[in-house]
């Protein structure tokens, strides 16, 4: 066990600093990078993320001004439940479709696929009985309107058939073709939003009602790759062999995407209805603000997981330190945009909200630390989908779940709606720590404290 009491907290990360410079000089790191695939596939999704965000942050004093705080919460629950549908509807198969993508030696993709949307419309019929079945409860506890309900299900079946275009482009590496989609797809909904909600006086439904008429045109769009990239042409018949497997994968990844669902979900439900709705609203805009964070964390782990993978199964030793090294960088510094971003929050709400939603900017230090460290979870979850023990996924997501909702209960009655913050980032740190713990044991030849011999 090495002891640091007799060194100063200088003289460590000095000697931390100093080994870490070694690992990437040793490793040709800088070298590699002017000519990494990972970078300019990262710069594709940054700008395209960029320009994503940006047209949201612009509009967003317009909308605040015009939406009430309740209009607000009422969006937020919406967009929320449209998330947690999307667990369901379609059962994730478009990454059943990316794992069939690498066997398409001894896969007919096209029928795969074709099978993969089969699945999407028997549980659109599931998901549609329970929405008739439970829809007056679901009403009651987000605000949204029964008569609405259906728009849910539309989107989110939609958004899955989007989803399996987008990850077709992404694995073959049509990341300009991929930004343009999500660039003029984010344009196309926002335009809408401003025209229903400013000149027609729409409300929350003018901003739902953009994003359901967008979806639909990028559906149709989506569809006509499909079929022009020769996805849906042959024949169309039922494979039980690919519609199990299919159905079987997505299965498996359900408590997944539903736990992360539930702690996006779980704060807005608690303030909604333990503080108030208007609340939400407020809280919903700290959220947007924090996220800002995802630009830059969300389009580096869109290239880095082919890149790892690459990495990983080279498994030498210069492999290795480029692997360390590049996740110091990240975990680095995602924690310190997530801190300087928390800080300059004041600012940041001043200029671009409407002053009835300035009391936004408490949540913005807590919550933006939270994505960071679910960005971070992001990153090491991969190398855990590496060893295909992907139910450790699951479980860390369902612990993170019971804990955010027993600290939203108590921390909401103890300081209010900033508890439902302190509790989302607690659960997201708790992700990390166990994820990190896991991958130290698995991946136990890395030498993931370079700096540790030279400190003694």
């Amino acid at each position: 066990m090495i002891s640091f009491r007799h060194l100063s907290r200088k003289r460590i990360l000095i000697k931390m600093n100093n080994k870490l410079l070694v690992y990437w000089q040793e490793s040709h790191l800088k070298n590699y990078l002017t000519n990494s695939k990972l970078i300019r596939s990262t710069l594709i999704y940054t700008s395209s993320n960029i320009a994503v965000a940006i047209v949201p942050f612009i509009l967003l004093p317009i909308m605040t001004k015009y939406l009430s705080t309740s209009d607000y919460g009422t969006i937020a629950n919406f967009f929320l439940l449209v998330s947690f549908t999307g667990c369901f509807v379609g059962v994730n198969v478009h990454g059943a479709i990316m794992v069939a993508y690498y066997e398409k030696d001894t896969v007919d993709l096209p029928l795969y696929i074709k099978n993969c949307f089969y699945i999407i419309i028997v549980s659109v019929l599931v998901v549609g009985a329970a929405y008739w079945g439970f829809g007056n409860y679901i009403s009651k506890y987000t605000t949204i309107p029964f008569s609405w309900l259906w728009t849910i299900i539309v989107i989110s079946s939609i958004q899955m058939l989007i989803a399996i275009n987008l990850n077709l482009w992404r694995i073959n590496s049509k990341a300009f073709k991929y930004s343009a989609f999500q660039v003029t797809q984010t344009l196309i909904t926002l335009g809408l939003a401003v025209w229903f909600v400013v000149f027609l006086g729409k409300g929350w439904q003018g901003r739902v009602g953009a994003t359901f008429i967008t979806i639909l045109i990028y559906g149709i769009i989506s569809i006509f790759f499909l079929y022009k990239e020769g996805w849906l042409k042959g024949k169309y018949s039922i494979n039980k062999e690919y519609f199990k497997g299919a159905f079987l994968f997505g299965l498996f990844l359900i408590p997944h995407g539903l736990g992360l669902i539930i702690l996006q979900l779980a704060d807005r439900l608690f303030i909604t209805n333990m503080v108030g709705i208007s609340e939400t609203g407020i809280y919903s805009v700290g959220s947007q603000v924090g996220m800002a964070i995802t630009l830059i964390t969300n389009s580096f782990l869109l290239a880095f997981q082919p890149w790892l993978y690459e990495k990983l199964s080279e498994g030498n030793p210069d492999s290795y330190k480029k692997i360390v090294v590049m996740t110091y960088m990240f975990v680095i510094g995602t924690v310190i945009i997530a801190v300087i971003l928390g800080i300059s929050a004041p600012i940041i709400i001043s200029i671009f909200v409407d002053t009835k939603f300035s009391g936004s900017y408490q949540y913005v230090l807590w919550l933006g630390l939270g994505y960071g460290f679910y960005a971070i979870y992001s990153l090491f979850i991969n190398f855990i989908a590496y060893t295909k023990k992907t139910r450790i996924i699951s479980m860390i997501t369902i612990f993170a779940c019971v804990v955010n909702i027993t600290l939203n209960y108590f921390l909401i009655q103890r300081f209010g709606a900033i508890g439902a913050a302190y509790a989302t980032c607690f659960a997201y740190l708790c992700m990390v720590v166990l994820a990190i713990k896991y991958v130290l044991r698995e991946f136990n030849d890395i030498s993931w404290f370079p700096f540790i011999k030279q400190v003694s």
